[in-house]
């Protein structure tokens, strides 16, 4: 699960880091005659209620993005391609807990995406539960 939401959240990522980005998204939605008019958003990792914001929004925009993927954007595909920093927490002492930023080390691993179909289904699941989850609350 956690790999499907890191795909769909870089996937997004990478719409969101510009406006040209953006616009190419945008045109995407209008070839696929979507009739949603929201924009995805970014989430914050640790706020399930946003998290269920961009996963909702995104499948809504799905074909847009899975047009990117297939024909429309290179610069989408080779997007995934690129290593990613990410901080490495394994092997910390009682010094990384007080000063973590200083000691922890920065490594970098490549990029989780694009979602394929089974992001998306498990994505599918996941919003259904948070939705629930969300009504409840």
């Amino acid at each position: 699960m956690d790999k499907s939401v890191a795909s769909i959240r870089n996937a997004v990522r990478f719409v969101r880091s510009s406006s040209s980005r953006l616009d190419a998204f945008k045109l995407c939605v209008q070839k696929e005659s979507l009739d949603s008019k929201k924009i995805c958003v970014l989430d914050v990792p640790t706020r399930w209620n946003s998290t269920y914001i961009m996963l909702d929004t995104a499948l809504e925009l799905k074909q847009a993005f899975d047009r990117m993927a297939e024909e429309e954007d290179v610069k989408y595909r080779s997007y995934f391609d690129e290593d990613e920093e990410y901080d490495e927490e394994e092997g910390e002492t009682d010094l990384n807990q007080v000063m973590p930023s200083m000691f922890r080390a920065r490594t970098a691993r490549r990029r989780v995406g694009p979602p394929c179909e089974a992001d998306w289904e498990k994505a599918t699941v996941f919003v259904r539960f948070l939705k629930k989850l969300r009504i409840s609350l």
